[in-house]
């Protein structure tokens, strides 16, 4: 797990995996990988864009700096 992802993961709390990666308009599978930091199909680090950052933000009720700071 990344630092991200301990953040990302610790921010949603009760909120399952799933239930989140709807909530938000990404896949599960994506939203895991990052949490992760790799995508564990191809073990290759996994790239986030700037429209999947603002969607985590804006499900966790987050600036996005915040978000994006947690990313670099």
């Amino acid at each position: 797990m990344t630092e991200l992802g301990d953040y990302l993961k610790q921010r949603r709390g009760d909120i399952s995996l799933r239930e989140f990666a709807k909530r938000i308009g990404i896949s599960h599978t994506h939203l895991d990988s990052i949490e992760k930091g790799y995508d564990y199909r191809s073990k290759k680090a996994v790239s986030i864009s700037l429209e999947t950052i603002e969607k985590i933000a804006d499900g966790l009720n987050l600036d996005i700096h915040q978000v994006v700071a947690m990313a670099t």
